[in-house]
């Protein structure tokens, strides 16, 4: 059984479009945000070491958009960062939370029988990353460039949108403080491991990506497992 160390409420409270109250810091953030992929063996173990070079960044990439506009999509780079992070996994895994984990960190409608191709995974996590644009798009009060808010549905995706809606990230990207919204991301890289709030790897490296990404700075360099 793969145990799920960080999945908590949250996570489940995010598939139904709803999250649980969480302790606040000064950003309005939890420090400690649910994982798909923590526990003994949360991914292949060359992840942290392996973490992808992204593709060039496109002119599209840093192209303004109104918040409502559908045109606004997530980047290539968000998409592949996801893959390399989370690891494939051709069929279901089942977590001590009661929930099934396959592809790419796909958790929600998982039959135990299931079997998917790393083409369909693909596929399923990008129609995720779409659902969950189209329900923070809304949440947007300002101009946003699109790397910025790929880097946004990746924190939604993980966290759930309702979670997103309360963080500090928002907040202060509503308020137009660009620098204060990327360091934000950083906040919700711990996980819970039996009732401790601990640093998750997978989660520190994707959040670091996220920031780099929001921010147009080159992604951070590879740690080795463990954070050597």
């Amino acid at each position: 059984m793969l145990r799920l160390a960080g999945l908590t409420l949250m996570v489940i409270a995010g598939l139904c479009g709803c999250a649980s109250t969480q302790n606040s810091n000064a950003l309005g953030n939890s420090y400690t945000a649910p994982s798909r992929f923590a526990g003994p063996n949360p991914a292949p173990a060359a992840v942290a070491a392996s973490f992808s070079t992204p593709q060039p960044e496109l002119e599209s990439d840093g192209q303004p958009f109104e918040p409502g506009d559908p045109a606004l999509q997530v980047t290539d780079y968000i998409v592949e960062m996801i893959k390399t992070t989370s690891g494939f996994r051709a069929e279901p895994e089942f977590t001590d939370m009661g929930l099934w984990v396959i592809g790419y960190g796909s958790l929600s409608a998982v039959r135990p029988e299931a079997t998917v191709t790393e083409e369909a995974a693909e596929e399923r996590l990008r129609e995720e990353l779409v659902k969950v644009g189209n329900g923070i798009r809304g949440m947007l009060e300002t101009v946003v460039l699109r790397r910025e808010f790929s880097a946004m549905v990746d924190l939604a995706r993980d966290i759930g949108t309702a979670a997103f809606e309360t963080s500090g990230v928002l907040r202060r990207f509503n308020a137009g403080d660009r620098a204060a919204a990327a360091e934000a991301f950083l906040l919700w890289k711990r996980t819970l491991v039996d009732g401790e709030r601990v640093e998750d790897p997978v989660l520190s490296q994707r959040r670091e990506a996220d920031r780099a990404h929001f921010l147009g700075l080159p992604p951070p360099e590879p740690k080795a497992p463990g954070g050597g």
